[in-house]
């Protein structure tokens, strides 16, 4: 089922099936969200849970017991139920089940919260841990946008600009996981010119960075994610020349090829208390 919310310059789509954000549209009726194309990537703006990034093997274990799960999770594939709407509000929600329970071996409650104010998009997490021991979890967005978004411009014409000048290396992924190769990508800079060389070699993976925000522009319209609080952060496009470019907020990463397997050595798990509730938000800002 697909669900709106709507402000006096924006109007979103989201469809209950992974929670994914279907259509990002602004009062003037231009759409900013990428909306899928199997040439390049069908997705549009796809929910990572309880993992992000893959796993060596598409498998993990927990407790000596073996698990199987895809890239970034399975709530992406899922279909999540409504648990409450308003005027500018959304909250979706997927439980714990066999299903999960066969790649993921706890009990949870998670909500993928959609608020709209104005020309800004906020896309909140939830997560509820029903066990009585310690839950481990990664949790992220995967938001990707049209590029070029302006009439006369190419993608390499854009840039994206960090809050704070930045000196950071990008990981470096191979098979589905991180080699352990670094890159250097920011070197006391706060602006890069926008090039699909990046993605030859998998996505641009961030850890560690002190902006909280990052802004996609080219002098014209324009798209701002906000990730205070968000220790990662990815950019993505596909490896063809997309015309899109994921700018995608993070609590943890892809593991390592040398990892041990276990999930609770996974590089940047999160670990949440029993009965504890986990939350985080980050927001996106779309000018005209």
């Amino acid at each position: 089922m697909i669900y709106s919310l709507k402000s006096d310059k924006l109007e979103i789509k989201v469809s209950t099936l992974g929670a994914e954000l279907q259509s990002i549209k602004g009062a003037d009726g231009f759409e900013y969200l990428w909306q899928g194309d199997p040439q390049y990537w069908d997705g549009r703006s796809p929910i990572l849970f309880p993992i992000v990034g893959g796993l060596p093997g598409g498998k993990y274990s927990w407790k000596g017991v073996t698990y199987e799960m895809g890239s970034h999770g399975f709530a992406r594939k899922s279909e999540f139920e409504l648990a409450k709407q308003t005027e500018d509000t959304l909250e979706l929600k997927l439980s714990d089940s066999e299903e999960t329970r066969k790649q993921y071996p706890f009990a949870f409650d998670f909500y993928v919260i959609y608020t709209v104010r104005g020309n800004t998009v906020s896309e909140g997490f939830r997560v509820v841990n029903k066990n009585a021991e310690t839950m481990p979890f990664s949790v992220g967005g995967h938001p990707a946008f049209n590029c070029p978004m302006d009439e006369g411009k190419d993608y390499s014409d854009y840039t994206i600009t960090f809050e704070k000048a930045e000196t950071a290396v990008r990981y470096i992924k191979a098979d589905k996981a991180l080699t352990g190769e670094t890159l250097p990508f920011l070197e006391n800079e706060s602006k890069k010119q926008l090039s699909h060389e990046w993605f030859k070699r998998d996505a641009v993976i961030l850890k560690g960075i002190q902006s909280h925000w990052a802004e996609l522009s080219a002098g014209g319209r324009s798209v701002r994610v906000d990730f205070a609080g968000f220790p990662d952060f990815g950019i993505w496009s596909c490896v063809n020349d997309g015309p899109y470019v994921c700018l995608e907020p993070w609590y943890g990463i892809d593991s390592f090829h040398t990892d041990s397997g276990k999930l609770e050595e996974k590089y940047g798990i999160q670990f949440l208390p029993a009965g504890e509730t986990f939350e985080a938000a980050f927001t996106m800002t779309l000018k005209a």
